[in-house]
């Protein structure tokens, strides 16, 4: 692994864990057992590290679900559309889990430009991960898929604020209502 790479684990892992104003440039230096010089050539600022971290986050999460939701191919396709919220309920069930890392970034960093502009990044391309899941169960993807997002992002809200992994359970049967209700009469009444 590299340096930065090295930085940016230590960093985004106590980031999440203690909260990113909690944790301090001098605690992310001895924590990575690195001089301050060496972060600061990597990073010229906190919020540059913020936002490497929650990029960071953003490839590792798209590619999980990439991986294990798009590339299934042994699902059903409104199975396949639900998948995402039983993903969502095992992540949920780790005692480390503290919610949404875009949601907490934002909520530390109110009106940090880059930072709200990875959240925003992340929360297009649940979007866009939703519509093409449902593009074949229904004419109107667009606003399926919007409705799946908020159901998803509120799961992850709920289980963050009670830590209580059944909030995900919770948004997957109303996920799998709000499919079956869009699709054609035909297709619906014949599962």
């Amino acid at each position: 692994m590299d340096m930065r790479a090295h930085i940016i684990e230590v960093a985004g892992s106590l980031f999440y864990a203690e909260g990113i104003r909690a944790v301090g440039v001098d605690r992310i230096i001895a924590e990575a057992g690195i001089a301050k010089a060496t972060l600061y050539r990597h990073f010229a600022t906190k919020e540059a590290l913020v936002v490497a971290y929650l990029r960071d986050r953003y490839e590792r999460i798209t590619q999980y679900l990439r991986e294990h939701v798009l590339e299934n191919e042994q699902q059903d396709p409104a199975e396949k559309a639900v998948l995402p919220y039983r993903i969502l309920q095992e992540m949920g069930a780790r005692t480390e889990y503290r919610g949404c890392a875009f949601l907490l970034a934002v909520a530390e960093n109110e009106g940090c430009a880059p930072v709200l502009a990875v959240a925003r990044e992340y929360r297009s391309w649940l979007q866009q991960m939703f519509t093409e899941l449902v593009v074949s169960l229904t004419d109107d993807a667009e606003a399926l898929a919007n409705e799946l997002t908020l159901c998803y992002e509120g799961a992850m809200a709920a289980m963050a604020i009670h830590r209580e992994p059944a909030a995900a359970d919770v948004a997957h049967r109303c996920a799998f209502a709000l499919i079956r209700a869009r699709q054609p009469v035909s297709v619906a009444s014949a599962a």
